[in-house]
């Protein structure tokens, strides 16, 4: 099944491998130009995959997908805002972050947990770095 999912998004995972290559070798001092292409290739992977899940493995397992999803991207948007100080989000970010409205927890609550088990933002600092270092020689 997995191998199902992934070949139908192939090509949108091609696209978002080369947006992810293409921002980290556009350094910390262009991540505000590299976002609008990379939310927009995220969104479309997610889109893309989702959807399959759906017609794949069902509602409850697409409903699983879609909540992960939702929760990630907050994540993932709130660890860049709060490292990196992103001035504004592009409409691309904000249309990503917003396609998957469901009741699920909100990005302060997400943060909050994190904090209460004890993970600090600065250990995955360099882990960020590291991904775009090694990226940068590829």
């Amino acid at each position: 099944m997995g191998e199902t999912l992934t070949n139908h998004c192939a090509t949108m995972a091609h696209f978002l491998q080369t947006e992810i290559l293409q921002f980290m070798e556009g350094g910390l001092e262009n991540v505000q130009q590299g976002m609008d292409g990379l939310c927009r290739s995220v969104h479309s992977y997610d889109k893309c995959f989702v959807g399959k899940n759906y017609e794949s493995c069902g509602k409850k397992a697409g409903k699983f997908l879609v909540k992960l999803t939702h929760q990630t991207s907050h994540a993932l948007m709130e660890l860049l805002d709060d490292v990196l100080k992103l001035n504004d989000l592009p409409r691309s970010c904000k249309e990503w972050l917003n396609q998957k409205d469901i009741n699920g927890l909100r990005p302060r609550v997400i943060a909050r947990r994190l904090r209460n088990n004890c993970f600090e933002l600065f250990n995955v600092i360099p882990i960020i770095i590291t991904v775009m270092k090694i990226y940068s020689f590829v």
